[in-house]
């Protein structure tokens, strides 16, 4: 539901664990991080950095891209996470803020 209004949002969690693959190593199975590569030619979150790799490089565009966060400015805690927003529309402002 991190798509909705920040007061829509709802606090869950999920053991590391499920978020894990198993793979045989050494012959016996073996829980590891799922690797996820980045799609360089056909990826949309790739393809919204390459159209802003110039202006990332000269001006201060820096946003807070990690675990959402629940105290501090407003900017951070009632934000949604930047993969969220890309995924609800093709063009993303940066900074969103402006």
């Amino acid at each position: 539901n991190l798509e909705y209004d920040v007061k829509q949002w709802k606090c869950g969690g999920i053991p590391i664990t499920m978020m894990m693959g198993i793979e045989i190593r050494l012959g016996e199975p073996t829980p590891v991080i799922k690797k996820c590569l980045v799609d360089v030619e056909y990826g949309r979150k790739f393809s919204y950095f390459v159209k802003r790799r110039d202006d990332w490089a000269v001006d201060d565009c820096y946003r807070y891209l990690g675990p959402i966060q629940f105290f501090g400015p407003t900017a951070l805690t009632d934000v949604p996470p930047f993969n969220v927003l890309l995924k609800k529309t093709n063009d993303v402002k940066w900074p969103l803020n402006k």
